[in-house]
């Protein structure tokens, strides 16, 4: 089993980088040769990439030319980079709104400069020019007539782990990486010595380009760590091995949640019947995959998850691929006042001393126990017993009344499809003593007398023939009670059919 669990590994690591020359890590070309791709990145020429690279390392910033349409000698402007700055200027928009929204969406930063490419030719014989050093950066302008500015960001520089794997997969060559302090010359050199061997050019190009690691992250990641990720239980069971987790629900599928001590319970959020046995479910480590579309609840649902395993002292990492859904989970912990027990590291906005900060308020807040106050507690039990009253309502409804074996919702129910049917003031004796054998007799009757009515109609000696009476008034009711009217009809005897009536007022 541990054999195809790592062959299942290898095939995932395969399916996330894409080592064709489609991809701009393998291959970008140059940007005469750009095309299709050429909206998405800027070669520079001036300042140099040596120059470039240590205003990158002062951290100081590099301003691209505006465009002025005024200038008529702006127009062949192009010793900058591979665009003349009206050109430049909607390119570099362009990218700048393309950065922001993979920042936004996802979370991750998108935008490069490239320091340095590998001119070489793959196993296939095809011609690649391939990215080697990654530098982190973002675009800014005060306006639309100002200049755009290229600023570095505090983040590690990243080396092209797409192109290192394909080189150490095809020719055994094993890329150097790059080490903080090492200059730029000498780790473009290293690069030249290592891929002598295939006869491959490094050059010191640089260009800004749109590029997305998420990928190549997930493939460092089974890369670095395939012997504790192949034991993994959940990753067992998503290869195959599904004996490797519990996937029994037993008895929390059925539990009443109207029976559980309010006491017990720690959502912070609302939350319906369904959500909470995905609680439940979470509460007692059943693994398990929560699935909605938007707005039925779902992060109501992650947010009561998390504070109900904060209650029982547990850690929880909350990943998603796009940050909206970290920040609506976030946002809710916060209005909870769960807030405090969250370290946001998913911001791109976050600094390490914010970081630092929240990690501060975190231990603070652990060292001080918390105990459930007398008013709470109070509110807990009215809570409680206001379920309870609520309960004792459906329980009446649908509780079977014996001998009729009815229950009061299902009679409510007959008597709601006869709404259209006229009110006959007519009150039968003892009914609560009928049984359903009783209530069919009736029935029988009743079928029995329309069925005469509607042959026969209503005879002359009949007691109520020529009654004029068109509404039963209370002074009509007093009159007869007075009388001591509890009338009996004589007994019709028709066709060997006996029907008594008895009208009582």
């Amino acid at each position: 089993m541990i054999n195809n669990i790592t062959r299942k590994i290898d095939d995932w690591k395969n399916k996330l980088v894409d080592f064709g020359q489609y991809n701009k890590l393998i291959n970008c070309p140059a940007p005469k040769q750009a095309g299709r791709g050429s909206r998405s990145s800027i070669a520079i020429y001036n300042p140099n990439g040596i120059f470039l690279w240590g205003l990158m390392e002062e951290g100081k910033s590099f301003a691209f030319p505006a465009y002025d349409p005024e200038n008529t000698e702006c127009e062949n402007f192009t010793s900058v980079t591979n665009h003349n700055p009206k050109e430049l200027g909607k390119i570099l928009q362009y990218i700048k709104t393309k950065a922001r929204a993979f920042m936004e969406e996802k979370g991750v930063k998108a935008l490069y400069l490239n320091f340095g490419f590998l001119d070489w030719t793959d196993i296939r014989g095809a011609r690649l020019r391939s990215p080697l050093l990654l530098r982190s950066v973002q675009l800014s302008h005060k306006n639309i007539f100002s200049p755009v500015v290229l600023t570095g960001c505090d983040d590690e520089i990243t080396h092209n782990y797409a192109l290192a794997q394909k080189l150490k997969n095809e020719y055994n060559i094993t890329l150097p990486e790059y080490s903080e302090g090492i200059s730029l010359f000498d780790y473009l050199d290293k690069i030249q010595k290592a891929c002598s061997v295939i006869k491959a050019t490094v050059s010191p190009d640089v260009e800004l380009s749109l590029f997305s690691f998420q990928k190549i992250n997930m493939y460092q990641d089974l890369e670095n760590h395939k012997d504790k990720i192949k034991y993994h239980p959940i990753i067992r069971a998503i290869a195959g091995d599904t004996k490797s987790i519990n996937t029994g629900h037993g008895n929390i599928s059925k539990i009443n949640h109207d029976t559980i001590d309010p006491k017990t319970v720690f959502n912070i959020v609302d939350a319906d019947s369904s959500q909470q046995d995905a609680i439940s479910f979470a509460l007692n480590g059943i693994s398990f995959v929560l699935q909605g579309p938007p707005g039925t609840g779902k992060s109501q649902t992650v947010t009561n998850i998390i504070a109900g395993l904060l209650a029982c002292g547990k850690k929880v990492l909350f990943v998603a691929e796009k940050s909206v859904a970290l920040e609506a989970v976030q946002k809710r912990l916060v209005a909870a006042g769960a807030g405090g027990f969250c370290l946001a590291i998913h911001s791109h906005n976050a600094k390490r001393r914010d970081v630092i900060d929240q990690l501060e308020d975190s231990m603070k807040l652990a060292q001080n126990k918390a105990d459930l106050s007398s008013a709470a507690s109070l509110k807990l039990s009215r809570l409680e017993q206001q379920r309870i009253f609520l309960n004792e309502y459906p329980k009446e409804l649908h509780t079977v009344i014996e001998p009729l074996g009815e229950t009061i919702y299902g009679i409510n129910g007959n008597i709601a499809a006869l709404s259209n049917v006229p009110d006959i003031l007519f009150v039968p004796q003892n009914p609560e003593t009928w049984t359903p054998f009783d209530l069919e007799e009736k029935n029988k009757y009743l079928e029995d007398f329309a069925r005469i009515i509607a042959e026969r109609g209503y005879q002359e000696n009949n007691s109520w023939y020529g009654c004029t009476v068109q509404n039963i008034t209370n002074q009509f009711r007093q009159q007869f009670l007075v009388e001591g009217t509890a009338v009996r009809f004589r007994q019709v005897k028709k066709e060997k059919t006996c029907i008594s009536l008895f009208w009582v007022v």
